[in-house]
């Protein structure tokens, strides 16, 4: 089992550098700093990440205690593996 995941990591590793070289991904003249890969493709990004537009019968603190906690538990899970 951890070959495979050695593997699928070297791989992944790989992948990322040849996007990162060859800079896939990005839009001709717009250049944000470190974030451009998760907000340029999205039109109207601003829209919702500003708390004056932003909709829900949940509220934003709940969603970002709900992705940390994701994030705790996907690393969790990778201790585990590995």
């Amino acid at each position: 089992m951890k070959k495979i995941l050695l593997i699928i990591l070297a791989v992944t590793i790989v992948g990322d550098i040849f996007i990162m070289v060859k800079h896939k991904g990005l839009i001709e003249g717009l250049d944000f700093g470190c974030g451009q890969y998760y907000y340029t493709d999205i039109p109207n990004w601003q829209h919702y990440f500003q708390g004056t537009h932003y909709e829900s019968s949940v509220s934003m603190f709940v969603l970002v205690a709900i992705f940390f906690i994701w994030g705790w538990l996907m690393m969790k899970l990778w201790q585990k593996i590995g």
